[in-house]
């Protein structure tokens, strides 16, 4: 486009001179030259971003450079579609409009101007093109709007022009000035811009409309003084072409005719041959001449985009034409040579090109009578989707799939189901794309896509579910389990084996969450995740176990022989992977809190992780040095395990957190010695935070207090765990964690005590939202409290309630909690 070719006018008023960098101006000029040619729009972008931070630039060379940058971000803006283009837009006007701002006094500071105002014109322009024949009026507001503002901007600019011509009567003073034979230059260039907006202003409008008229009319008048220039001169025959389309446009096709005649015979410049052709073309439809513009089209040159364009209007038309007519076998074989024209623009011309070629066919088959071939509704549904207009993009791919299908042309059928789906999914409409999706998969299950397609709807599922409060995830579960009925042995079945193990993790059902992510292979996506649920399922499930007073120590040996042959596996790789680093952690948890002696196995493992891991992520060595803690002070290796615990104070709020609820869940496992020096490190570091308040947040240091009395209550300091909690139940009376930790020292206590806890957690669970797990837990609790004090019709009261509310108890854990709570009391009547 002429707008975004600034150069065209700088090179007509000797601006080739000047300066575009310090090193070499010719050179660097071209270099942008050459990389936006290529399509390198960010790096050319990124260097004038560079050059322009250069402070030592010279006024000049920022004023060329300036413009530069805001060509490249135009023309980079006008190869996207326009949603994904706003910013280089914006970009592209703003900035030759800051240096004008900037530099108020620079004798030539109109170039920069009317970059900026070619920029905004160009923006007007492809909003005007994604809106294209579109049924919706008010979808040109925006690009008329954007026009407005470019003519306004070119009229003054003409305006600057005219003045400066009127006020030179004498040589420019200097070199930096302009001369009178450069201000006409760029008078002339300037009015044949302004021509072309107010073209593209009354293509926002009806045909015959007086909006339409008016524009074309102001139009006219730019180029007259512009067509007296010198014949031999590529802006006059430019602005002579600029005029037969505005005749066109006019409906007065004889004059623009006879016009275009004349031209011809004195003698078109090369560059200009397409544009005439395709000017000869849009004038012999305009006239109803079809086989004029066919013969014309026919040609192969000389071409150009405008000219591959006019020729697709062509074959549109005489597929229009036979459609009409019902010569079926003739319109489909315009309709063919439309597709492949459309094909041919986009391969020669780009994305900008392509797009418009693609809405032009889009609006054809919204007019055409007559079959329409599986392509070429395809070719339509993909300019629908481009223009916006996504029900029919929808509705078009949908077509041209059932198209495909009824010739067998079956993975074409497959490619534009899945099409309609995408598009579905990518405007939020879930439960469509979901139906699209799993249609699609069924359809044909063989397609290698089939399985991707199926994890697609069952995203979709997910997406439907968490738009839900609770969220229901029964229909995202059943799509997980058709996935791995339908293709048990596919790539994709290990990605729905740990979707499904994280939702029994999300269940606490940790027997089918360890069988379920045990599976997920190496090379899925979310392996990694899959080893680290993998792990927090075994423990959650020993846990579990010693709760209930059974044994963990086969599932504990089971889950080792598990993780470490994850962990042999990946030491076979030439560095270690985030999965043998999950793993890793995850085994001498393990090996602290469920294996006696398991202190020093723990502490190799982890040690020959960490020496031979140096790029090992930061965040997975501090959780490293959390497990050598217990690890090392278990074995009596107090002055190692002071180095790892200065480590992990030093890295903040999180990690002293994890580290405390590792010392408590090791020492609660530990016997003899071991829990011993557990508790004094674990008392002691609690203590160390809290002598520190400065180096942690009031959230932290709150959290360590209530750790710290829960340390005191387990360590045969029960009277001043229970003192400090009552101390700080007062000072944060609103804590629901506090009083949760009061009404459990209580519950431990004698008989008033446990009266006091019954009173504290139906005060908890009054304060807790229903459904919640704290809410879950203090009527659990409560229960609790209650068979102890032998008051066992209260307690089938308070867990009747919880069912009446919630009869699945929210969770696996609490539902097997509560239903051991009704055992005992039918066995206590």
């Amino acid at each position: 486009m002429q707008r975004l070719l600034i150069l065209i006018a700088a090179a007509a008023l000797g601006l080739a001179c000047s300066s575009l960098a310090i090193a070499d101006p010719a050179s660097a000029r071209q270099q942008l030259e050459q990389l936006r040619a290529r399509g390198k729009y960010a790096v050319a972008e990124q260097l004038c971003r560079q050059r322009l931070a250069d402070r030592e630039l010279s006024e000049a060379e920022r004023a060329t450079l300036t413009i530069e940058y805001s060509r490249t971000l135009a023309e980079h803006a006008r190869l996207l579609p326009l949603e994904q283009a706003a910013d280089l837009w914006r970009q592209a006007v703003q900035i030759p409009a800051g240096f004008v701002a900037e530099h108020p006094g620079y004798p030539r500071l109109v170039l920069v101007r009317l970059q900026a105002a070619l920029a905004q014109a160009a923006h007007g322009e492809s909003q005007r093109v994604a809106v294209e024949g579109l049924n919706d009026p008010a979808a040109l507001d925006e690009p008329r709007a954007t026009l407005r503002a470019a003519i306004a901007a070119l009229r003054q600019i003409e305006r600057t022009v005219a003045d400066d011509l009127r006020r030179r009567v004498r040589p420019a003073a200097s070199d930096a000035d302009f001369t009178q034979a450069e201000l006409q230059s760029l008078q002339s260039h300037v009015r044949y811009e302004l021509a072309q907006a107010l073209r593209e202003q009354a293509l926002c409008y009806p045909p015959g409309s007086a909006d339409r008229i008016n524009s074309l009319t102001q139009a006219g008048e730019a180029l007259s003084e512009v067509l007296l220039g010198d014949v031999r001169s590529a802006l006059t025959w430019s602005a002579a072409l600029e005029d037969v389309a505005r005749l066109r446009l006019l409906g007065e096709c004889p004059g623009a005719e006879k016009r275009l005649a004349t031209l011809t015979k004195q003698g078109l410049p090369p560059a200009l041959a397409g544009r005439v052709r395709a000017e000869r073309i849009q004038l012999a439809l305009a006239r109803g001449r079809l086989d004029e513009a066919l013969a014309e089209a026919g040609t192969q040159q000389p071409t150009s985009a405008e000219a591959e364009y006019a020729r697709l209007e062509a074959l549109v038309a005489a597929w229009q034409y036979d459609a009409k007519r019902q010569n079926d076998d003739r319109a489909a074989a315009w309709q063919k040579r439309a597709v492949d024209q459309v094909r041919a623009i986009g391969k020669q011309y780009g994305p900008y090109w392509m797009r418009r070629a693609e809405a032009r066919l889009a609006r054809a088959i919204a007019g055409a009578e007559g079959p329409k071939s599986a392509e070429t509704l395809a070719f339509a549904a993909a300019g629908y989707y481009r223009a916006g207009q996504l029900d029919e993009a929808v509705a078009a791919f949908e077509q041209a799939s059932d198209e495909a299908e009824a010739v067998n042309h079956i993975d074409d059928a497959f490619s534009w189901a899945l099409a309609a789906a995408a598009i579905e999914k990518e405007r939020g409409a879930y439960r469509k794309a979901l139906e699209r999706y799993r249609a699609a998969a069924f359809s044909t299950p063989k397609d290698p896509r089939a399985a991707e397609a199926h994890l697609l709807a069952v995203y979709c599922a997910g997406q439907l579910a968490r738009a839900q409060h609770p969220p229901d995830l029964s229909e995202y579960e059943q799509l997980l389990h058709e996935h791995l009925e339908q293709w048990p042995d596919g790539e994709t079945a290990s990605q729905a084996l740990g979707r499904l193990g994280r939702l029994a993790e999300h269940r606490g059902d940790w027997q089918t969450a360890v069988g379920m992510l045990g599976q997920v292979q190496p090379g899925d996506p979310q392996y990694e995740e899959a080893v680290a649920a993998l792990g927090r399922s075994y423990e959650a499930w020993l846990d579990q176990l010693h709760e209930s007073g059974e044994s963990g120590a086969q599932l504990a040996q089971r889950a080792l022989d598990q993780l470490e042959r994850i962990i042999g596996t990946a030491e076979a790789s030439p560095q270690p992977t985030p999965a043998s680093r999950a793993a890793v952690l995850a085994a001498a948890r393990i090996w602290l809190k469920e294996i006696p002696n398991g202190a020093l196995p723990a502490e190799r493992l982890v040690r020959g992780a960490l020496e031979h891991d140096a790029e090992a992520p930061t965040e997975w060595k501090l959780e490293a040095h959390v497990l050598l803690v217990p690890a090392l002070a278990a074995q009596g290796k107090g002055g190692q395990a002071d180095e790892s615990l200065e480590e992990v104070l030093a890295a903040g709020n999180d990690q002293v957190a994890a580290l405390l609820d590792t010392l408590t869940a090791v020492r609660r496992r530990a016997t003899g010695d071991a829990a011993t020096r557990l508790a004094e490190l674990e008392l002691s570091t609690e203590a160390q935070v809290l002598e520190n308040p400065g180096r942690f947040d009031g959230d932290t240091l709150r959290a360590v207090r209530r750790r710290h009395i829960e340390t005191l209550a387990e360590t045969g300091h029960r009277p001043e765990a229970l003192e400090a909690a009552q101390a700080l139940a007062r000072e944060f009376p609103r804590d629901g964690q506090t009083h949760e930790l009061m009404a459990r020292l209580l519950m431990q206590g004698n008989t008033a005590d446990r009266q006091a806890a019954v009173q504290k957690w139906a005060e908890v669970a009054k304060r807790s939202r229903p459904g919640t797990a704290r809410w879950f837990r203090a009527l659990r609790a409560l229960a609790r409290t209650q068979i102890d004090l032998g008051q066992a019709t209260d307690a089938r009261q308070t867990i009747d309630h919880v069912a009446a509310r919630y009869p699945n108890f929210g969770t696996e854990d609490f539902r097997r909690q509560f239903e051991a709570l009704l055992r005992e009391i039918d066995r206590n009547r």
